[in-house]
């Protein structure tokens, strides 16, 4: 094999795919008939809601006014209901000019989102900047008479609306989600060897997040049967295994040996920098093999088989035996 094919096989970090793709969540933007006229009402879209997870990255919508808006993002105790609404996220727009707008966020400003979020807006002066639509068939939008909601906190939005109940305003949220992920960690296969001790954490200094995101699916190979803590990592100084905080776990019993792919039900969320980790109480069950130079040790280990999540630990022990590993674990992760 060439030095080059060598070098490609030992990245660390598969790049399935590090694109995200754009879509507008909400109503057609165009010029439409009427205009609020009062000051303070927030509205939400009932039946639009963002398809995943992900992030506003800006806001589209036409103006027939100037003035203040609040556009916001509110997530319903339950789809369908205005009841119980908790403010997400809002972003203060001084609208300028007429016309058909674009406000994108810079990337501190962005909005995470999750599946159900909803589309709002707050209305801050008396007359209204965008317009709508409407009709008096059935009421098909959240209303209340709030002025200036809290992010954070929850409100009800249940109020009736007396004339056109129907509306389509012409706002959207410029939404951003993952299009596909990226494995962080090494290749799942059997390798020779596995841990015979009891009690014992690692933790990978090389298989660190690029930035913040999700989890969305843990793959190992199990050469035995057994039990192991899959976890994440946070170092205070990188490279450095002092001080080192658990900020998730997830726990997986295991019944035979062989390929392991585990999908969780809710995302995990991490930081750029964070790292993944393991421990298990009784023998190890990760398989691993070992590199060259054999003095080199890639994992922070420590002797103990249980953490906490939140604690710190520090899991600075050196191995006595076999300390350049790889361990067949790695993490799919989605950039937020």
């Amino acid at each position: 094999m060439s030095l080059l094919l060598q070098t490609l096989a030992l990245v660390l970090v598969t790049m399935v795919a590090n694109s995200t793709q754009q879509e507008l969540i909400g109503r057609k933007i165009g010029n439409r008939h009427f205009l609020d006229t009062r000051r303070g009402p927030a509205y939400t879209e009932k039946d639009v809601s963002f398809p995943s997870s992900g992030q506003v990255i800006g806001w589209k919508y036409f103006s027939k006014g100037t003035g203040i808006i609040d556009l916001q993002v509110w997530r319903p105790d339950r789809a369908g209901r205005c009841t119980s609404m908790k403010l997400i996220g809002t972003t203060r727009v001084n609208v300028q000019g007429t016309g058909t707008r674009t406000f994108m966020l810079a990337e501190n400003k962005r909005i995470s989102v999750q599946a159900g979020d909803v589309v709002g807006w707050n209305i801050l002066q008396d007359g209204g900047i965008i317009p709508f639509s409407g009709s008096s068939g059935s009421q098909n939008l959240c209303y209340q008479q709030y002025a200036k909601p809290t992010v954070s906190r929850t409100y009800d939005l249940d109020d009736r609306i007396s004339f056109n109940r129907r509306r389509f305003y012409s706002i959207a949220a410029i939404f951003a989600s993952p299009q596909s992920s990226q494995a962080i960690g090494f290749a799942t296969t059997n390798r020779s060897y596995r841990d015979g001790a009891s009690a014992l954490t690692f933790v990978d200094k090389r298989a660190s997040f690029p930035s913040d995101g999700e989890i969305t699916k843990w793959e190992f190979y199990a050469k035995v049967s057994g039990k192991v803590y899959l976890q994440i990592w946070r170092p205070a100084t990188s490279g450095s295994c002092s001080n080192m905080q658990v900020v998730e776990d997830t726990i997986l019993k295991v019944n035979k040996a062989g390929l392991v792919k585990y999908t969780l039900k809710t995302p995990l969320q991490v930081k750029a920098g964070d790292l993944i980790g393991w421990s298990h109480p009784g023998e190890g069950i990760i398989a691993y093999s070992t590199e060259s130079p054999s003095n080199t040790q890639n994992q922070c280990f420590g002797r103990f088989a249980s953490t906490t999540i939140g604690r710190t630990y520090n899991p600075t022990d050196t191995m006595s035996y076999r300390t350049n590993r790889m361990y067949s674990v790695k993490a799919y992760f989605r950039a937020l």
